[in-house]
C-alpha cells in the first residue's frame, strides 16, 4: 500500500476543517450585577478578549454568574453541576455553550471598590478555559432584580 495518497487525503481533510479550537485569550475582566431566580441579586464575572464597556461585552466572552451578591462572596469555590445557581457560559459569535464541568474560585473581594479576584477552570463542548482573573466592578446596565 502506498502511504502517499493517504497522507495527501489526510492533509486535505485537515485543511478544509480549519484549525482546532483553542482556549480564547480572555485578557479583560469585569464584575457586575446579575439577576438570579426569585429576583435575587447575583454577581456576574465577565472575561473578554477586548476591554469591557457599556452596554456590555461583545462576543466572544465568558460569563460566570455566581449565586451570591458581591458583598456576600468572600473566599470560596463553586463547582459546575454541584452548586445550584452557578451559571458558566461561553458566548461565541454564533452559539452559546454552557460549561459541562469545572470550578470557579474567588480568592479575594475588595469591599470598597468591588473588585473580585480568583481563578476558573471550565470545560465546554468545544474548549477549555483555565485562567486567573482580577475583575473590577463596573455598572453595565441598571439592574433591578425586584
Amino acid at each position: 500500500m502506498n502511504a502517499k495518497p493517504v497522507l495527501v487525503c489526510l492533509l486535505a481533510l485537515l485543511a478544509t476543517c480549519g484549525p482546532l479550537p483553542s482556549e480564547p485569550e480572555l485578557r479583560f475582566a469585569a464584575t457586575t450585577s446579575a439577576c438570579g431566580p426569585d429576583s435575587r441579586s447575583f454577581t456576574a464575572i465577565l472575561l473578554t478578549p477586548d476591554p469591557i464597556d457599556f452596554p456590555g461585552p461583545y462576543a466572544p466572552y465568558l460569563r460566570v454568574v455566581l449565586p451570591e451578591e458581591r458583598i456576600m462572596l468572600g473566599s470560596r469555590s463553586w463547582t459546575v453541576g454541584y452548586d445550584e445557581g452557578l451559571v458558566a457560559e461561553y458566548v461565541g459569535s454564533y452559539t452559546t455553550e454552557s460549561a459541562s464541568r469545572g470550578q470557579v474560585n474567588v480568592t479575594w473581594v475588595d469591599g470598597n471598590l468591588g473588585a473580585v479576584e480568583g481563578s476558573l477552570d471550565l470545560e465546554f463542548t468545544s474548549l477549555t478555559v483555565a485562567t486567573k482573573f482580577k475583575a473590577p466592578w463596573v455598572t453595565l446596565t441598571s439592574v433591578s432584580c425586584r
